[in-house]
């Protein structure tokens, strides 16, 4: 009797979501915020982390994206596993291919606090834990991380990588600090 029902919700559960999906962030978009067109775009990078399951792509267009509106200095934009990011795009592309990655820079951007004071700015920008997948990261602007009390990795820090990697490509990293290992990655 137990099988029965445990298999039965078993397929319920397998059956909900067949396709991988693909969410659009940009950081000027007005419509209804879904995140599943351009048009209706989520305007924060964190709502389409948030939401993401692997197989899962997040698009995300020219503009300046931070990981928190707030001055809490630990978080991060937190890569999921099986889910690749790319940025670069003007907000009207569909495919990867159309992208001009140095006509519209997508920046994440770590100095949360005072601007242009480094010791208030996140830890790490962009993190990776508990890797089991391979995770793109690419076409991006990554600035101003700041882990100088004992951390590694302004830009990004990638910990536990079990199995996983993270391949980063079409990045670069600007203006990084730490005090121990990896100011940028």
């Amino acid at each position: 009797m137990r099988l029965p029902l445990l298999l039965s919700l078993l397929c319920l559960v397998l059956s909900t979501r067949t396709s991988a999906t693909r969410y659009h962030v940009n950081v000027a978009a007005t419509g209804s915020g879904t995140g599943l067109t351009w048009s209706n775009a989520f305007t924060d990078l964190q709502e389409a982390l948030s939401i993401v399951v692997p197989g899962d792509d997040i698009w995300v267009a020219a503009g300046q994206y931070k990981p928190t509106s707030g001055t809490t200095r630990t978080i991060s934009f937190a890569l999921r596993n099986g889910v690749n990011v790319y940025g670069s795009f003007a907000g009207t592309e569909t495919a990867l291919e159309e992208r001009d990655l140095l006509a519209n820079p997508s920046t994440l951007n770590g100095d949360i606090g005072e601007i242009g004071l480094a010791s208030d700015n996140s830890h790490s920008v962009v993190t990776a834990n508990t890797i089991t997948t391979t995770i793109v990261l690419d076409g991006f602007r990554i600035m101003n991380g700041n882990n100088t009390n004992g951390g590694h990795g302004g830009g990004l820090r990638v910990t536990n990588a079990l199995g996983g990697q993270v391949v980063v490509r079409n990045c670069r990293f600007l203006n990084h600090q730490s005090n121990n290992y990896g100011g940028a990655i």
